[in-house]
Parts: structure tokens; sequence; C-alpha cells
């Protein structure tokens, strides 16, 4: 009986060294931390995000899950299994609002170490930014309702500067057809527009603009656009 209590005792040495040395040989990443942006404000609409590099007392791979969004903390994983310390994001922020983000980096038996977490809010579109893209016509001031084929009509502001017209109206044949001209623009200041076309100029009012709805004044013509 001795001699079996002595094996026993042998061999429960013998697991708990073993899982002792697995423990040991098996750490996670070391702690690592968020560098930007960090409780910024005015951050740009498309930020790059950067963080330490984390360090592995084994020297082992290490990966990176980034979690990015509007919760506290951020439940939106943009990125896994990264394998560098920053990253460009490629879709747009919503600009005026609060993000969150944190980073999980993993070895490769999945032990992980989590940063700190860190904020910051991205800043207001520029008038610019705000007009560019495809606005379709909505309604004329002082002018009849527009008709579904008067509807397809639309100014589209390009990235280039280009801006490209696009009017659609019924002929007498009671066809739906559409004509287009390119003109160029270029925002003066946040509430005017210089549109050209060769060299006759004129300047449109900006009477109101938001994400999705936009009112210009052009030689007196009050025009009301929807965002596409």
């Amino acid at each position: 009986m001795k001699s079996n209590i002595f094996i026993l005792c042998i061999s429960l040495f013998v697991l708990t060294a073993c899982s002792s040395d697995d423990a040991t040989t098996n750490p996670g990443p070391d702690d690592f931390n968020l560098l930007t942006p960090n409780n910024s404000n005015n951050v740009d609409l498309l930020p790059e995000l950067t963080w330490e590099a984390a360090t592995h007392p084994n020297d082992d791979n290490i990966t990176y899950d980034v979690y990015l969004g509007t919760q506290n903390p951020p439940q939106n994983i943009i990125a896994t299994n990264h394998t560098f310390n920053f990253l460009d994001l490629e879709e747009e922020l919503e600009p005026e609002t609060t993000y969150y983000w944190q980073v999980v980096a993993k070895d490769s038996n999945d032990n992980t170490s989590t940063s700190n977490l860190a904020s910051f809010t991205v800043r207001e579109k520029t008038t610019e930014e705000l007009l560019r893209g495809k606005w379709f016509y909505d309604s004329i001031e002082g002018e009849e309702p527009l008709n579904t084929c008067q509807k397809n009509s639309f100014l589209n502001f390009k990235e280039n500067g280009s801006l490209e017209i696009k009017r659609f109206n019924i002929n007498n044949n009671q066809e739906c057809v559409f004509d287009t001209s390119i003109l160029m623009y270029q925002t003066t200041n946040e509430i005017q527009i210089e549109v050209s076309m060769g060299e006759v100029s004129e300047t449109w009012n900006i009477v109101n603009l938001d994400a999705g709805n936009l009112s210009i004044d052009a030689e007196g013509i009050l025009l009301n656009l929807v965002k596409e």
C-alpha cells in the first residue's frame, strides 16, 4: 500500500510539473497600447489606426484583431489576423460621430492580449465633400411639380471638378428624352459654387446642404435636389 501511495505521489508530481512547464512555455503576447487616434477630436473621415507592436516572450508570430464601432466597448470587428500594427480604413466614417476602438493581439497558440480602449470623434464634412455625388431633381420653385421623366434629371458633382448635368423631359412624341452638359465647378466658400463652361461662368448660391438634400439658387432659379 505504501508503495502504491508513493507511486501515486510521484505521478501527481510529474503531472503537476508538466502542467507547470506547459504554462511557462506558452505565455501570451505582452501588454501593448493604442497610439492614434486616442481621445482625439476632428479626426479625418478615413483615419489610420496605429498601435504599439505587441512583443512575445517566445518570439511567436503575432496577429491582430481590430474592433471599431460606436458602442463602448466596440463589438464590430473590422480586421482579423492582421499582421501590421497599423490599419488604413477603406470606408468613410460617419462625420461628427464618436467611435471606440480596441485591438486584440494573438499568438500561434491563440493566447491573447487586449489593448487599452480608446475613442475619437470624426470631423464634419466640408462643403465640397457633402456636395460630391449625384443629386436628382426634386422640385423647381415656382414651377409645376416635376413628372416622373423629369425626376430622372440630375447634377453630378465629381471629384475631379467636373459637373455633369443630365436633363430629362417629354418630347412632342411623348417620349422621355435627355440631353447632357459637362461643366466645371469649384466651391468658392461654404455657400457658393462657381460653375463654368469655357470662358463663361456664373455663381450658384447654396441655400441648404446636408447629407441628403441640396437647394441651389442658380441665377434666381431655386432648384431642390435629393442625393442618390
